[in-house]
C-alpha cells in the first residue's frame, strides 16, 4: 500500500449515542456535562480524594471508581 498525505493521517469515527469517541487504536470516554461538572466540583473542593469521597461521586456520576481516580489525579 502506497502512503500519501491523504492516507496517513488519523481518522475518526465517534459514537455519541455510546459516548465513545475513538481515536486510532484507542477509545476515549466523552464525559456528560453532569459528569465534568461533578468532577471539576470535586477538584476544586479537595485536590486529593478519599476513598469514602471517591465511591460517593462514581456513584453520583455514574462512573467507575477508576475513572474517578483517573480523572482527578492527572
Amino acid at each position: 500500500m502506497l502512503i500519501t498525505p491523504s492516507t496517513n493521517r488519523r481518522r475518526r469515527a465517534t459514537s455519541s449515542e455510546e459516548g465513545l469517541t475513538r481515536t486510532r487504536d484507542k477509545y476515549r470516554v466523552v464525559y456528560t456535562d453532569k459528569q465534568r461538572k461533578g468532577l471539576e466540583k470535586a477538584y476544586e473542593e479537595n485536590k486529593f480524594i478519599t476513598m469514602e469521597t471517591r465511591n460517593k461521586l462514581s456513584k453520583e456520576l455514574d462512573l467507575s471508581d477508576r475513572q474517578v481516580t483517573t480523572t482527578l489525579h492527572s
